[in-house]
C-alpha cells in the first residue's frame, strides 16, 4: 500500500503555514508546532493550521479541535527566583 503523499504534503504545508502565521502574530521566532499555547484560559498544544483555523489539543483531552488563530496566546512564563547570594 502506497501512502497518500499529496495529503502528507498538505499536512506539512498546513503546519508550516500555521507556525509562520502564529510566529508573525507573537513576534517570536521560537513558536513551533507542538508548543504550548493558551486558549480560553486553558492550556493547549498547537498542532497545525488547516483551512485558516488553528488545530489544537487542550491538555488532558485526547480530541483535537479547530479554533480561530486569533484566540490563541502564549502562556505566561513563571520564573523561579533564586534567593540572593550572601
Amino acid at each position: 500500500m502506497v501512502p497518500n503523499l499529496r495529503r502528507m504534503d498538505a499536512t506539512a504545508m498546513d503546519t508550516i503555514a500555521g507556525a509562520k502565521i502564529l510566529q508573525d502574530r507573537f513576534q517570536s521566532s521560537a513558536f513551533q508546532p507542538e508548543q504550548a499555547v493558551m486558549h480560553a484560559n486553558r492550556r493547549a498544544t498547537f498542532i497545525r493550521m488547516h483551512g485558516g483555523a488553528a488545530i489544537i489539543r487542550h491538555w488532558g483531552d485526547s480530541r483535537a479541535v479547530a479554533v480561530p488563530p486569533e484566540s490563541l496566546s502564549l502562556p505566561e512564563v513563571n520564573r523561579r527566583r533564586l534567593p540572593p547570594q550572601a
